[in-house]
Formats: structure tokens, C-alpha cells, sequence
């Protein structure tokens, strides 16, 4: 017997760039002959994705947000609102996620299968098709990480994984992300000006496709090209 709710992946392409976009939209169809209730997939915690790399480690996030409310003194962690969905039998409700750009510590130069889970229903998991993806180190990915980790409102994460990927191509590279003094601030963003200009000297250098090529090599994705 079919679930009342069918759950689908799709995306554009299945070649992307470090720390570029990476768009998914998961689509809920109505199976039954009632009208469905249920909170908006794209807000709950009980909607996540499952990101499996080739060595077979997984990761997996949910898609709800948790934010600090500040009441006057006091301050406290609470989930984002989700609106109620109303689906009439036979109908589609559809939401898209730029995963590449909210969660781009998961996905490293290499080759990954994406799947979508709806755990709402403590008896049965929903679950989307499988989509294998390819994601490769570029140019293009250079000018994104130095954005990311100048980036104060970005996840501790993601600015982490910024800072590393920006250190694999120029050694010196380094910055104090976690509560920087005044005197680290300032030091990085002289460390920011230094970097930002070597890489506008060096961006299309032989030197620097090289040592871009060597990143992809070592992931397994330079045959992969981007479209």
C-alpha cells in the first residue's frame, strides 16, 4: 500500500563547484483521496538530508533553523515557525534548498549521493529517490570561501571550512574565527588584504590551475568537468 505522502528530489545538474550553489527542490504529492495536513517540510526539524560521500560516511541535517530570541535579560534557543500545509489529493507542494550555499562544509572536492527524509511520522520514513552528484575544486570557489569567511553571520562551520580550503592554496593563509580579540581582528584583515591580492595576481596563473588540478586529483574528480 502507497503512503498517502510521495516525497521526490530533483535538481538542474549533478556538477557543481566547492563552496558554489548547489539547488535541490524536494516536491510532496498527495496520494490519498483526503486533504493532507502538515507542517511546512522546509521548517521542520524532522526533515532532513542525508549527504553520502564514496568512502561511505554520512552526514546529515535537517532543514529547520533554530534562533536566539532575547526577551530583555533573558535569552533563549527556539525552532523556527512552520506554516501549515494544506494539499488536496492529487496535488504537489514543492520547496527549494540551496544546499551548496546553507551547508557547504559537507561538500568537499569529491562525489556524493544526496537523499531526502521526512521522519514526521514515527511509524513510517519517508524517503526521496537518490541522486549521485560530483563536486570539484575551481577558480570559482576561491572567490566564494574568501567570501564565506569574512562572512560573520555564516556558521562557525562554514567559516572554518572556508579558512581551511583558502589554506590549501596559499599556505600562510590563517585567521581567529572563534571570539577574536581586537588585536586578531585587526590582523586578519590584513590577512584578508594580503590573500585577497595574491590570489587576484595568481587566479589564472599555470602555477595556480596546477595546483587546483593536484586538489582534484587527490578528491578523484578531475575527470569531472563543470557545465
Amino acid at each position: 500500500m502507497k503512503p498517502a505522502r510521495e516525497i521526490r528530489l530533483t535538481m538542474p545538474t549533478t556538477r557543481f563547484a566547492v563552496a558554489a550553489s548547489i539547488p535541490i527542490t524536494v516536491t510532496y504529492l498527495n496520494q490519498s483521496t483526503e486533504r493532507l495536513t502538515f507542517r511546512d517540510p522546509a521548517k521542520t526539524w524532522e526533515v532532513g538530508l542525508s549527504v553520502t560521500a564514496r568512502d561511505g560516511t554520512v552526514s546529515r541535517v535537517q532543514f529547520g533553523r533554530i534562533f536566539r530570541q532575547d526577551r530583555g535579560e533573558m535569552s533563549r534557543m527556539v525552532l523556527e515557525d512552520a506554516d501549515e500545509i494544506r494539499l488536496e489529493p492529487g496535488k504537489e507542494y514543492a520547496f527549494d534548498c540551496d544546499i551548496g550555499q546553507r551547508w557547504p562544509e559537507l561538500f568537499p572536492a569529491g562525489f556524493y549521493r544526496l537523499q531526502v527524509n521526512d521522519r514526521t511520522d514515527d511509524e513510517h520514513t519517508l524517503l526521496t529517490n537518490e541522486i549521485d552528484i560530483a563536486v570539484v575544486f575551481a577558480a570559482q570557489s576561491v572567490d566564494r570561501l574568501l567570501e564565506i569567511v569574512v562572512d560573520e553571520a555564516a556558521p562557525l562551520a562554514s567559516r572554518q571550512y572556508a579558512a581551511e580550503w583558502i589554506g590549501r592554496i596559499y599556505a600562510p593563509f590563517s585567521v581567529h574565527l572563534f571570539q577574536p580579540t581586537e588585536a586578531q581582528k585587526l590582523a586578519d584583515q590584513e590577512m584578508m588584504a594580503v590573500t585577497t591580492a595574491w590570489w587576484r595576481a595568481h587566479r589564472g596563473t599555470t602555477e595556480m590551475k596546477e595546483k587546483i588540478d593536484a586538489i582534484n586529483a587527490a578528491a578523484g574528480v578531475d575527470q569531472v568537468s563543470l557545465k
